[in-house]
Parts: C-alpha cells; sequence; structure tokens
C-alpha cells in the first residue's frame, strides 16, 4: 500500500478476503471499483513529494470509516494521512456504507 512512501505492504494482497473485510468494511472487489470511480479526482497533478495514489488514498480513507480513529492508521506522514481522509470526504460521490 505504501511501497512509495517506503513502505512494501498491499493490503488488497497481504490480506486474506476476511481481513481485509473486517479491516475496511468493504470486500476486495467492491474497493477497486471504488478505487476505479474516484480514481480521476483523486489523481495528483504535482510532481513534489510523493504524492498517495489513488487506492492508497481510498483504503486510507475506508481505514479511517471503519475504525473512527486516526490513531490506528496514522504512519509515517500524518499530513499524507489527513490529506487523504480529507480528499476522499470532500469527493462527490456518495459515502460508502
Amino acid at each position: 500500500m505504501f511501497g512509495t512512501l517506503g513502505i512494501d505492504f498491499n493490503p488488497l494482497e497481504e490480506y486474506d478476503d476476511e481481513d481485509f473485510r473486517l479491516r475496511f468494511r468493504l470486500r476486495k472487489d467492491s474497493v477497486s471499483d471504488l478505487v476505479k470511480t474516484l480514481d480521476k479526482d483523486l489523481q495528483h497533478q504535482t510532481r513534489r513529494g510523493v504524492a498517495l495514489t489513488p487506492m492508497q488514498q481510498v483504503l486510507i480513507a475506508l481505514r479511517f470509516h471503519a475504525t473512527g480513529t486516526l490513531q490506528r492508521i496514522i504512519g509515517d506522514s500524518k499530513q499524507q494521512f489527513l490529506e487523504a481522509i480529507e480528499n476522499y470526504c470532500t469527493s462527490d460521490y456518495p459515502p460508502v456504507s
């Protein structure tokens, strides 16, 4: 998930279907569909720093919604995580339920 941040971990590959759903509250295929829908809105138009991919942004936001707290998902870069949640939450798409 955070390979661009120096963390080589992909939840889609690392978690089995049950663990993935427990953590993110959606099935893997649903998350993939959501990322396809939001992809253009979540793309960064900058080459500065290390921008999170749309998949990373969606997974971070879903984890936040699933846990109700930032404390469990904040890692190396608090600002990038907060921006991902803000971008996802302010997109023109309906909330994930």
